[in-house]
């Protein structure tokens, strides 16, 4: 079954696009797409993850859309400099839509750009310098040298013109051969015929929230929201006039935030304005995080309070005595890591203790959850317990010095830290076994300490570091992709819908970077110290400062 769709391009749909390419070398490149045999066009599955951008740039389009892209590649080792031959095999990402004058020149030039029709970086590099320097009065040698970086950015990229020719409703052909490809969940889980299918061995946060550290139990910080593809606009912004150390949880109606006067507040997500606002008694320690409409608190003074989300009303506290560390709500319990390195369990109906552990060290290690396993580290080894009744079921080889994270998990591989390596484990859980060091997939050395979570969406590792560089690795190979030098401050961790990184500088900087390149999208400085990583939830992005500022953009 051919022919346009009457609702637009959905997930699961074949998209045959007729594309014209600018640059000679570019003929078929198999890393854009597959070349369908019969005509001269190439075939697309929706939904699939081949080309993220333009799959989502696809979205909603109908037969005869045009539209443009950017295509870039990296050479191969053996092909010669300044080769004119077809590209053909190389290493293609494709950028949709391709990356704008207004995110790579200053305000003052992009402007100039526009009034002379320049509409992509690519038509500015054919300007002459001199002739716009004349014009406008500028300075000739300045121009020049705004060309020359751009040269350098763009020298193995090129646009692209793309028309969708056809389109294969290969979902509605499959509900009507097999019965399946109906809804399946709601807008927070897989989902086959209103998006793509989300498949659950790559954890990622729902849409519309941001429930905890990380996004998911797993510690991810991947998300199926969109992230802003161009410089998002401020919806709203809220003052607490109180230090924020944390990023903000998402849930519900509220984004939820904690500052140092022992204050958690809630601020409605779609004015700004405030919800309701719950004394915990002390500086948060932790970030909090949200289940089941309960938000948890951890306090410096070993406090852990309990919060209806709906009212701000506290529900119990439980007092340990040390700081804590990390909470991690789950269905068998609230697990909480506190700094003396011991773990309870906490029943989230009452505060009551279903279970101590004491004899962990480490205490700045988080707590994963994988396969019904929580899994933290202790002496510097991984540790997986079991969470029902905290008894540790097994533990592995030294995995890194307590300035390494825990990790975070998907498809069943553990990204870790270990001194100036990103490690990736076989998690084989079950049956008792030590996970030895045979179970260690890959070893790559970034040449600077992994001290900061991985950030982990399908095929896709992102590592943020302490000195303003963030790498991109293969989650199969542990090849670095790309390296990324944004500033010279420490970095928070960062967040990512697949397509779109997210990190902040510690100093006033919050960068959205291409996760294929590592290129940046767009910035936004703000006035005070970003506190923590931004958080995202249906499309809009949530970041505190360390002054006291929520800010909402969209």
């Amino acid at each position: 079954m051919t022919g346009e769709a009457s609702v637009g391009v959905q997930a699961g749909d074949f998209v045959y696009l007729a594309i014209s390419f600018t640059d000679p070398r570019v003929e078929a490149p198999n890393g854009l797409s597959v070349v369908h045999p019969f005509r001269d066009s190439f075939a697309l599955l929706v939904g699939a993850g081949a080309c993220p951008d333009l799959e989502e740039q696809l979205y909603g389009a109908e037969k005869g859309d045009t539209g443009s892209i950017e295509i870039m590649w990296n050479d191969p080792p053996d092909r010669a400099a300044g080769g004119a031959e077809p590209i053909g095999e190389m290493d293609i990402q494709v950028q949709a839509p391709a990356r704008s004058i207004d995110n790579l020149l200053p305000d003052w030039l992009a402007t100039i750009a526009r009034q002379e029709g320049i509409e992509t970086p690519h038509a500015f590099l054919n300007v002459s310098a001199d002739r716009l320097a004349d014009e406008y009065m500028l300075d000739s040698d300045r121009l020049e040298q705004f060309q020359s970086e751009l040269v350098q950015k763009f020298e193995q990229s090129t646009l692209a013109e793309y028309e969708i020719t056809d389109v294969y409703r290969w979902q509605a052909h499959a509900s009507e051969t097999t019965g399946q490809g109906e809804s399946t969940e709601d807008s927070n889980g897989p989902t086959t015929a209103s998006g793509p299918v989300v498949d659950e061995a790559y954890p990622k946060a729902p849409h519309d929230s941001w429930p905890m550290l990380g996004g998911t139990s797993q510690l991810t910080s991947a998300t199926r929201s969109s992230i802003p593809t161009e410089l998002p606009t401020t919806k709203w912004e809220a003052d607490l006039e109180e230090t924020i150390g944390f990023a903000p949880v998402v849930a519900e109606t509220t984004v939820i935030v904690g500052d140092d006067s022992g204050r958690v507040v809630a601020i409605h997500r779609a004015t700004g304005n405030w919800a309701w606002s719950c004394e915990v008694g002390a500086s948060l320690a932790t970030p909090l995080a949200y289940r089941d409409g309960t938000v948890y608190a951890g306090t410096v003074d070993g406090t852990v309070v309990s919060i209806d989300v709906a009212t701000g009303e506290t529900n119990w506290t439980h007092e340990h005595g040390t700081a804590v560390y990390h909470i991690v709500p789950s269905e068998h319990g609230v697990l909480v890591r506190f700094s003396n390195g011991a773990i309870s369990s906490l029943d989230p109906a009452t505060g009551s203790v279903l279970w101590m552990q004491s004899e962990f060290s480490d205490h700045g290690a988080t707590i994963l959850f994988t396969d019904g396993v929580a899994i933290t580290r202790s002496f510097g080894s991984l540790r997986a317990i079991d969470p029902e009744s905290g008894v540790v079921t097994q533990f592995d080889t030294k995995t890194g010095t307590s300035q390494t994270p825990t990790g975070a998990v998907s498809n069943g591989k553990l990204f870790t830290g270990d001194g100036n390596d990103v490690v990736c484990r076989d998690l084989a859980i079950g049956g008792g076994e030590s996970v030895s060091s045979s179970d260690i997939l890959w070893r790559t050395s970034i040449n600077e300490p992994v001290q900061i979570t991985p950030t982990v969406s399908d095929s896709r590792l992102t590592i943020v570091t302490n000195t303003g560089r963030v790498h991109g690795l293969d989650t199969e190979s542990g090849d670095v992709r790309w390296s990324t030098d944004l500033c010279d401050d420490p970095l928070t961790s960062s967040v990512t819908d697949g397509d779109t990184v997210l990190v902040s500088s510690t100093s006033t900087t919050v960068f959205a970077l291409f996760a294929a390149t590592g290129s940046v999208r767009w910035k936004v400085a703000r006035s005070a110290g970003v506190a923590s990583s931004p958080t995202v939830a249906s499309g809009t992005v949530y970041i505190a400062d360390a002054d006291g500022t929520v800010q909402a953009r969209d």
